[in-house]
């Protein structure tokens, strides 16, 4: 244990064997510094890097974009952070017997998950059943709620089961768009 900037003990000795913190020590990050870089508690962080908790997406975005921005100045991807399932390998593209075409009850949301089952004719209930994901949690992620990694990754690795070659920034803002900008 170390002394932290006001005198009381932290946890940045400590190591886990996680992703987030395997990243955390490659680019030497300090926690404490990055808690106030992306405002929140140092022990949501210690949580994240802990592996007892996953950040939700947003809060995964913040965590890229400021480690990437303020602390470390290098290209740091989401999935660097948190398995995406972004490594998984293409499926052959399957022919479905059926096309998806929306009808005028379909509702339709200005969000990066709804635009990608649309351009590719994706049914959201065939992408809940194949992915295990329960339809109903689906039908709540579409209009923008926070999304687990979990289950972001659980919807990649099934659309790239099906042969759509897809990242986690196109489904849901991980904090990667400006780095790809960028490069």
């Amino acid at each position: 244990m170390t002394l932290g900037p006001r005198g009381a003990h932290t946890d940045e000795t400590r190591t886990f064997n996680t992703l987030l913190d395997g990243c955390r020590r490659a680019y030497d990050l300090v926690p404490y510094q990055w808690t106030a870089a992306v405002d929140i508690k140092r022990t949501a962080l210690y949580r994240y890097r802990a592996g007892l908790d996953e950040p939700s997406v947003p809060v995964l975005a913040r965590l890229v974009r400021a480690a990437a921005r303020t602390l470390a100045h290098l290209s740091i991807r989401a999935s660097e952070l948190c398995y995406l399932g972004e490594d998984q390998p293409l499926g052959r593209l399957a022919v479905r017997h059926r096309k998806f075409q929306p009808s005028i009850a379909y509702a339709y949301y200005d969000t990066r998950l709804d635009r990608y089952l649309l351009l590719f004719n994706i049914e959201p209930t065939y992408l809940a059943r194949v992915s295990g994901v329960a339809r109903q949690l689906l039908l709540k992620k579409r209009p923008g709620a926070p999304i687990m990694p979990s289950t972001l990754a659980r919807l990649l690795i099934a659309l790239r089961q099906m042969g759509y070659d897809v990242r986690a920034s196109y489904l849901a803002d991980v904090g990667d768009d400006e780095l790809t900008l960028a490069a």
